[in-house]
């Protein structure tokens, strides 16, 4: 469920709340403080309500980019989410009314970077920020697309949890340039954010790993997965470490999002790895994953006299 221009309007000084403010705020200590909460105790409701029917439904927020004034940044702020549109995302994550936020960060450089910073140390420490990027800025407001790929760099060294982008139209075949960028940021497969809420239903992690021949020159690994609760169905993400001839080890993520508990494997994909080492996790649906604490281990060799192949 997701709440995008969830915000007083644009100009919110010259909204006309005056009589609803002298009715219903006289115990807050501003206006501005009695709308914050008033955005807020939306969210709560909405919280209260899917709690009441047992939903798991996600709940996100995409707030102005800017969270607030920054005092040293030296050239006007334009609008921002706190002051300008009574936007209090800080609070939503303390009291986990949302489970991520998607703060809208169409601006560049020094209307960038200081927010993002802010947004890593106000309001990451209690849930996902997953940075708004904005190549549609690229055919509407002259942007250079390199400013996309110099965006995603430093989201990353940051530490915010992720990146997305608005709007799709501008991530497709009609601009070359930054789909590429995008697929390069991407190439290692990206996994799903996992939301602190599921770790109340973490699964219990897969056992008994086993392989048998499939014929061909393939396998098929399967694993045994304890009961979990039926309303929350979980996939599997397979992974193998490998050791190569000089010794060294290699991680990599073979599967991310299986719907049954087992996989087929090509042997000849191994070539060059003396032995493997395979590992399942269980992974629920708010993407929280059990540990790899059951493993199978087999040498080249065998794997290829398994599959049959050479």
């Amino acid at each position: 469920m997701h709440f995008d221009y969830f915000r007083y309007p644009e100009g919110a000084e010259q909204f006309a709340d005056g009589g609803t403010y002298m009715r219903y705020g006289s115990e807050y200590e501003s206006k501005s403080a009695w709308r914050r909460n008033n955005l807020t105790q939306q969210l709560r409701e909405v919280r209260d309500s899917l709690q009441s029917i047992g939903s798991h439904a996600l709940v996100s927020v995409a707030p102005l980019g800017k969270l607030r004034k920054i005092a040293d940044l030296g050239r006007s702020h334009g609008w921002t989410a706190y002051e300008s549109v009574y936007q209090d995302p800080e609070t939503w994550g303390r009291e986990g009314l949302v489970d991520f936020i998607v703060p809208m960060m169409y601006y560049r450089d020094d209307l960038y970077s200081p927010f993002l910073r802010e947004w890593k140390e106000q309001v990451a420490r209690y849930i996902p920020v997953v940075a708004g990027l904005a190549p549609y800025r690229v055919e509407e407001t002259g942007w250079p697309e390199t400013v996309i790929e110099e965006q995603i760099e430093e989201e990353r060294e940051v530490g915010l949890s992720g990146v997305c982008f608005f709007r799709e139209a501008h991530t497709g075949a009609r601009f070359p340039a930054t789909r590429r960028i995008i697929a390069e940021a991407f190439r290692p497969t990206a996994l799903p954010l996992a939301f602190a809420r599921g770790k109340a239903f973490q699964a219990a992690a897969p056992t008994e790993l086993a392989l048998k021949p499939a014929g061909r020159g393939e396998v098929i690994l399967s694993w045994q997965q304890p009961e979990a609760p039926k309303h929350l169905p979980l996939t599997w993400r397979l992974w193998v470490i490998t050791t190569d001839e000089s010794g060294a080890k290699h991680a990599t993520l073979l599967a991310p999002r299986l719907t049954a508990p087992q996989c087929k494997l090509v042997a000849s994909d191994f070539n060059g790895s003396s032995s493997m080492e395979f590992g399942v996790e269980a992974v629920n649906t708010f993407g929280v994953a059990t540990p790899c604490t059951s493993a199978l281990t087999i040498s080249l060799p065998d794997l290829k006299a398994l599959a049959g192949g050479k």
